[in-house]
């Protein structure tokens, strides 16, 4: 991980919207910032199947490297700060992640989780809630199936046999 704080302050009055979210991405990447696009530079909200919304952006981009994101929703009515770092970075130890929800200035913002903690907050603002949209939003970096060969019929070779 390459650590660093974003590049862009949100100022959307000024139509300036924080990257916090490329710069999560750009620390799991281990690169700088300013080599990865900025998914969220946009004014009104982009509805899921929008091919242009950061979710479909980011996917998009990280297939170059053969890598695919994986978006998890915790309800933020149910689940609390504490219960969704649990269940996340909690249950996947060594795993960075980024967790996205409210920050203290009252807008969306994303932070890199490892094992239950913030390891960087790239504009210092801190989680205190869920998102705007009242959850709390998961990214996980992985390994795509489609770089993999993988067709559902793989099976790892037995060695327990071997000497």
């Amino acid at each position: 991980m390459k650590l660093q704080k974003q590049l862009i302050k949100h100022d959307p009055e000024n139509g300036q919207f924080g990257d916090c979210f490329r710069t999560c991405v750009a620390v799991i990447m281990g690169m700088d910032a300013s080599d990865v696009p900025h998914f969220c530079d946009y004014i009104e909200a982009r509805p899921k199947d929008h091919p242009e919304n950061r979710h479909n952006r980011l996917s998009r981009w990280l297939a170059q490297f053969g890598l695919a994101p994986s978006f998890v929703a915790y309800v933020g009515d149910v689940y609390d700060l504490e219960d969704a770092m649990y269940y996340t970075s909690g249950q996947s130890p060594g795993v960075p992640m980024i967790l996205t929800g409210q920050s203290e200035t009252g807008c969306n913002h994303s932070v890199v989780i490892l094992d239950q903690k913030i390891v960087c907050d790239p504009a210092g603002t801190s989680i205190v809630g869920p998102m705007l949209e009242n959850i709390w939003e998961v990214v996980t970096i992985s390994v795509s199936a489609k770089w993999t060969n993988w067709c559902g019929e793989h099976k790892p070779k037995d060695t327990s046999h071997d000497e």
